[in-house]
């Protein structure tokens, strides 16, 4: 009977091939996207956002990463606006999201930890956020999502 289920990284890849073609579908029926990749910034927003989502959990300001990547505080935030459609701290927001719904998901942190290991500021404003992006609280979301490791993976 396993031997005819595919396995989890078969089903792994086959998302993340959907998904790139997805996103190349949307590309190319982007309007302006020219526009968008002759953007004098084009290169330092995307470092910035490769960044964000490597390591979300990081204190950022735009003062500091106006003067990281040779920008003005207005040029940051106009560029990051046009070329990503999302400001600086909404699109930092969905990485650190994106990174908690991981450890809600697949470990036995606790929502504190969690707060904290994503770089929300407090617990207030992470359910808040995370409510607002996902409609359901961290806690509600944990119970419906939580993988329990399986003995095999323990051993």
């Amino acid at each position: 009977e396993e031997k005819n289920k595919p396995s989890t990284y078969f089903h792994e890849e086959m998302l993340n091939a959907l998904t790139a073609e997805l996103l190349i579908f949307l590309y190319n029926q982007t309007p302006g996207k020219e526009e968008i990749i002759n953007n004098v910034n084009y290169d330092a927003i995307t470092r910035i956002i490769k960044e964000f989502e490597t390591v979300p959990e990081a204190q950022y300001s735009l003062p500091e990463l106006s003067d990281k990547y040779n920008l003005s505080i207005s040029g940051l935030s106009h560029s990051f606006k046009k070329i990503t459609g999302s400001s600086i701290m909404s699109y930092l927001n969905f990485c650190r999201i994106n990174k908690a719904k991981h450890y809600l998901t697949e470990s036995d942190l606790s929502i504190s930890e969690i707060v904290d290991f994503c770089g929300f500021p407090c617990a207030s404003s992470f359910n808040r956020l995370f409510k607002k992006s996902t409609g359901v609280s961290p806690t509600e979301y944990k119970r419906i999502y939580y993988k329990k490791p399986k003995l095999h993976q323990l051993i």
